[in-house]
């Protein structure tokens, strides 16, 4: 039986045995190449899959933070604009954004015409939630 060694350009040796082709081992070589490249792009899918999970999970410790604490009308105050937000679902949708941009934010409650701070200048979830609790 004939044997025949080659060195590939990716520092691999092919070996050829009798029946064997260069071409067949050009064909495995891309074959290898193009699983590799699902691989990569698998673990890249991965990846993002697990960071919009953890940002599912932050909006939902925050949703339940302010569900928890606020039953008034809110104002908040992002990057100095202020306006009401009627919903506790912008509020926590707004906090989440400003959380994952890594932006400070305060939060404000009015209360019959006095307004009192429940969040103040947090920069994620565990500040928020010290400041909530």
């Amino acid at each position: 039986m004939r044997h025949v060694q080659e060195q590939s350009p990716s520092g691999s040796t092919n070996v050829c045995v009798d029946g064997d082709s260069k071409d067949d081992v050009a064909s495995l070589d891309l074959k290898v190449s193009q699983l590799e490249s699902q691989v990569r792009q698998a673990e890249l899918k991965y990846q993002r899959l697990q960071r919009r999970i953890k940002s599912v999970d932050t909006e939902l410790e925050v949703r339940k933070c302010i569900l928890d604490k606020l039953e008034e009308n809110v104002v908040v105050k992002l990057n100095g604009t202020s306006g009401k937000v009627k919903r506790i679902l912008d509020l926590s949708k707004r906090l989440v954004e400003a959380i994952e941009d890594g932006n400070k934010f305060d939060v404000v409650v009015s209360n019959n015409k006095k307004k009192r701070r429940v969040l103040g200048k947090a920069m994620d979830v565990k500040g928020a939630k010290a400041a909530l609790f």
